[in-house]
């Protein structure tokens, strides 16, 4: 069974991110709803750099060369991947799939709004 990321609303501007509430990596695999405005941040609080995997799904239109999306973090540092078009990502469920070989790598997943004018 995966963990699930509850999508939170990105902060205002000049909010701290301190206000986020992160959920710490499952090797078993993680999922996020995804409303192809969805971000990833993940924290490495381990010694070493770790990868995230974000599986995606083969498509013509994802302008990549290979369907997955992969993020080395470094040690003690942020990293943030996003937004994930929900053609090439989402599985029949509407989430997509992470997956991190460590505990030590802790997720949010924000959906940011566009800007009213």
């Amino acid at each position: 069974m995966t963990t699930a990321i509850t999508v939170q609303e990105a902060p205002s501007n000049g909010q701290p991110l301190e206000n986020l509430t992160f959920t710490t990596g499952d090797v078993t695999g993680m999922e996020f709803v995804n409303d192809g405005k969805t971000l990833i941040i993940a924290n490495n609080t381990n010694v070493g750099a770790q990868l995230v995997t974000i599986s995606g799904q083969p498509g013509a239109d994802s302008g990549r060369s290979t369907p997955d999306v992969t993020l080395s973090v470094p040690a003690g540092a942020y990293a943030m991947a996003g937004p994930f078009k929900t053609s090439n990502f989402n599985t029949a469920t509407g989430s997509a799939e992470l997956a991190t070989a460590s505990a030590d790598v802790e997720f949010v997943a924000i959906s940011y709004k566009e800007a009213s004018s």
